[in-house]
């Protein structure tokens, strides 16, 4: 659904305003501007991490149960201190 969606999209912005097709690199600036105009807050994800002196086992399953590859690791004033990933 979403696939088809976009390609909808891709092949709507294939034209200009008074329908003349677009070449490549037209249709790559146009996506480019869009891209410019998103906020970090308009993609971002729910953040996950554990303390540093929380069990190895916990920080895996926080990961686990997230499908995340690394989690970052924070101490007791919330500040990021590092990161644990899966090997």
């Amino acid at each position: 659904m979403l696939g088809s969606a976009n390609c909808e999209k891709e092949n709507a912005d294939a034209k200009g305003v008074h329908g003349e097709k677009l070449n490549a690199r037209e249709r790559k600036a146009r996506r480019r501007r869009s891209a410019q105009a998103l906020r970090v807050g308009d993609v971002m994800q729910q953040a996950h991490y554990c303390f540093e002196n929380q069990p190895l086992d916990e920080a895996h399953k926080i990961m686990r149960e997230n499908n995340l590859a690394s989690l970052s690791v924070v101490d007791d004033k919330m500040l990021i201190i590092g990161q644990v990933d899966l090997a």
